[in-house]
């Protein structure tokens, strides 16, 4: 049993964590594009019983079916449509125990590509567009044991400006990883 004094240990298994992520993201309303695959890494600290603080980047990438950019006024069709995110989150948990589902909220700084086909009077190219980013979401955690925590997660990336295609919903499941995790629940 542990004293009072050890709860942040026990809620979230130690202070400091690592995380590996994938998935599948789904590009809401942009056509031409199809499903895609997702991951990302982070690293986060947890700031009291029930919030961590995480820094997490990864990418979220999509082919193209039949997407097109214009470039120098001249459509130009598209391979690879992607998403790099590094961001901050903070993850709220609303319950305790072995299975702790969570709410998830975050800004970050993305970075945007579209990777396009040669031709017309041009070769290979791609076009990038960046900005700020806001994610929010839900997800559950597993405890897995001394050390480890499985979770699922569904998170939405929203870019603010209208013309940009940066938005996406992804689900995502991974493995957190908890650095001197020494207890587990009772």
């Amino acid at each position: 049993m542990a004293s009072p004094g050890n709860a942040t240990d026990i809620q979230h298994g130690g202070r400091f964590a690592l995380d590996l992520g994938g998935g599948v993201d789904v590009p809401p309303g942009h056509d031409g594009l199809s499903l895609g695959g997702i991951w990302h890494l982070g690293a986060e600290v947890a700031v009291s019983e029930k919030l961590a603080l995480a820094l997490r980047i990864g990418t979220a990438a999509n082919k193209s079916e039949d997407r097109r950019v214009i470039i120098g006024n001249t459509p130009r069709i598209v391979d690879l449509h992607a998403v790099s995110v590094i961001g901050l989150l903070l993850r709220r948990d609303l319950s305790e125990g072995s299975v702790r589902p969570y709410l998830i909220a975050g800004l970050g700084y993305y970075t945007s590509w579209d990777d396009f086909h040669p031709g017309g009077n041009g070769g290979k190219g791609t076009v990038f567009r960046s900005g700020i980013g806001f994610q929010a979401g839900a997800g559950s955690a597993l405890w897995l044991g001394r050390r480890f925590d499985a979770y699922g997660e569904s998170l939405y990336h929203l870019a603010p400006d209208p013309n940009d295609d940066a938005r996406y919903l992804a689900f995502l499941g991974g493995l957190r990883i908890f650095l001197g995790r020494k207890r587990s629940i009772s």
